[in-house]
């Protein structure tokens, strides 16, 4: 028997009812249980916030690993022996290293040497037995420890100047590797 309105057989047409009936059903199963689930939610792990001394220590750190440096924490640990003074120095065994601030660079520095105590005779304690100007320079990855004298001068203004400031240009007393940077960009080189 054929429906009359479809023009296909009644028991297709029941058929096709049932079915989308049954898809009604599931769909109106589906949404209206959907909030009935709890699905956990995944989020990602929040970021550990690191303090501004410790984003510079990284920072020193990953710069240093560019240059072909150790880390200032491994040179450095924190049983080192330091000292302030003019420039910061820590012994590590039997290693002494010198931390030299940029600003104390390319400087002139007067070094005296007094004795602490005498024998007797024509010298006392505190009596000066030596002078010396020093200038420490970076070149590369050096810091160099020159000896400046100023036996011959000349007025900047005359062309004779230029001749005396190459025939009196300063050797190198002593050349140390720079082996870190420190906190404040400052060099760490060792003497041995």
């Amino acid at each position: 028997m054929r429906c009359p309105t479809h023009r296909a057989p009644c028991s297709q047409v029941i058929r096709q009812i049932k079915v989308l009936r049954y898809y009604i059903a599931g769909c109106a199963l589906v949404l209206g249980t959907g909030g009935c689930f709890i699905l956990p939610r995944h989020e990602p792990p929040a970021p550990v916030r690191k303090s501004e001394a410790a984003k510079r220590a990284d920072a020193l750190d990953s710069a240093n690993r560019a240059m072909g440096l150790k880390p200032y924490a491994k040179l450095i640990p924190a049983t080192a022996h330091s000292s302030a003074g003019l420039f910061q120095t820590h012994r590590v065994g039997d290693t002494l290293y010198f931390e030299i601030p940029r600003h104390e660079l390319n400087k002139d520095m007067l070094l005296v040497g007094r004795f602490a105590r005498a024998s007797g005779g024509n010298s006392f304690g505190g009596d000066e037995f030596t002078e010396r100007v020093l200038r420490w320079e970076k070149q590369g990855h050096r810091i160099l420890l020159r000896t400046v004298t100023f036996d011959i001068t000349a007025d900047s203004t005359l062309p004779v100047s230029r001749a005396v400031r190459q025939a009196t240009y300063p050797p190198i007393a002593a050349v140390f590797p720079i082996e870190s940077y420190g906190p404040d960009s400052a060099a760490s080189a060792h003497q041995c």
